[in-house]
């Protein structure tokens, strides 16, 4: 997992310069910091669609703060994930146990669509 705002662009050098055949994600990570993104905040189509061409395993939208409780913020970044065509998708979110989710050992949560 790569993580922050130029890690895309490392993961393209990886994947296409360097030829890495290990699974990579990316993280935006737009959730961290003092001048965090809410979970409602737009999301980036360019940053989706760079993470499909390369093929990477998972895609992460460049989702804003997901809090522990805020299912409906979680929900809206799935609905919006899904209508810009991600169909399977990770959300880095705060570790606790969502109905309907499924955690991964990264603590990113993905719900089948």
């Amino acid at each position: 997992m790569l993580t922050g705002e130029k890690f895309l662009q490392k993961a393209e050098h990886l994947i296409r310069g360097r030829r890495y055949r290990r699974p990579v994600l990316v993280d935006r990570s737009r959730y961290a910091g003092k001048n965090r993104a809410l979970a409602t905040y737009r999301l980036e189509l360019g940053w989706i669609q760079r993470q499909l061409r390369l093929g990477l395993p998972a895609v992460t939208p460049d989702a804003g703060y997901v809090g522990e409780y805020d299912d409906a913020g979680l929900d809206s970044v799935f609905q919006r994930s899904a209508a810009l065509g991600v169909g399977g998708h990770c959300v880095p979110i705060p570790a606790r146990e969502r109905a309907g989710y499924t955690r991964t050992n990264c603590r990113l949560w993905s719900k089948p669509l």
